[in-house]
């Protein structure tokens, strides 16, 4: 075995780690066709209630959160999950997670690929959904070097040319400037082994991608002929500022069908919708 330096770090830490052994990573696996779908997790966020809430006014969002045993000053903790596809040589990734450096609690992906059996060296791909960091950092390892450093990475054409654009770090507001620093600081790493790909695309064999234009994220839906089914799956479940509706009424609602979920610890689901 090849001792690369991202192998000494891991192995160093590795023996200082004390992680629970019942620890489950992979708690999602659907079989389609001859290729297995995965759900990973790289850890969990811990979000401001301003992320999600904004200026509602308390008094009516408190029975809804009520709802879900929430509280208007509860940080919100959603997963972050990571969907895997392995079929025949492919070993497909989508998105890359947040990495160590963006929370405490996130960065966990390449031990949940090792729970699996798989290292940062056999993933084939990586397809990307969009830039929020939970969903692109994680794909730097420590030395600021790609991860997966065999893969083959890509994105969409309008997600890419959006983060990379210099004018997006104004367009996006303070609060969120450190997004777009973070996503171009990685984007310029990938930008000469990246692949851009169009709306509409099948990205992959029996892999199709399909963008929703309010936050550009990449909507994949993965196809079995021997099956003759399908799995669709989207890269975010936690709605924010950008995609919420206008109206405090409307936010009330999106907010009510949010799972409990966020609070939990043990949650992999990732957002899967089979079709037939």
């Amino acid at each position: 075995m090849t001792v690369t330096r991202r192998r000494f770090v891991q192995g160093l830490g590795a023996g200082m780690a004390l992680l629970p052994a019942s620890r489950v990573w992979a708690e999602t696996r659907i079989s389609l066709g001859g290729a297995e779908v995965l759900s990973l997790s790289d850890g969990q966020m811990r979000l401001p209630p301003s992320f999600l809430y904004g200026d509602l006014d308390p008094a009516m969002l408190a029975p809804v959160l009520a709802e879900h045993g929430m509280t208007p000053d509860d940080p919100l903790t959603p997963a972050i999950n990571i969907t895997l596809l392995r079929d025949a040589d492919r070993i497909v990734l989508f998105d890359a997670g947040a990495g160590p450096a963006f929370q405490d609690g996130t960065g966990q992906l390449p031990d949940a690929l090792a729970a699996v059996g798989i290292s940062p060296e056999d993933v084939t791909h990586v397809v990307f959904t969009h830039c929020h960091p939970d969903h692109l950092w994680g794909v730097l390892d420590d030395f600021d070097d790609p991860l997966f450093g065999n893969a083959k990475h890509l994105m969409g054409r309008q997600e890419w040319d959006y983060w990379f654009d210099p004018a997006t770090v104004d367009m996006v507001g303070e609060d969120r400037a450190s997004m777009a620093v973070g996503a171009r600081r990685r984007m310029e790493v990938l930008a000469e082994r990246i692949t851009l790909f169009d709306d509409g695309a099948e990205i992959l064999p029996n892999v199709a991608a399909r963008a929703t234009l309010a936050i550009r994220l990449a909507i994949c839906r993965l196809r079995s002929p021997v099956a003759q089914t399908g799995l669709w799956f989207w890269g975010m479940r936690l709605p924010t500022r950008m995609s919420v509706s206008p109206s405090p009424v409307g936010r009330l609602r999106q907010i009510r069908t949010l799972p409990s979920q966020h609070r939990c610890d043990k949650c992999c689901y990732n957002n899967w919708l089979r079709n037939r």
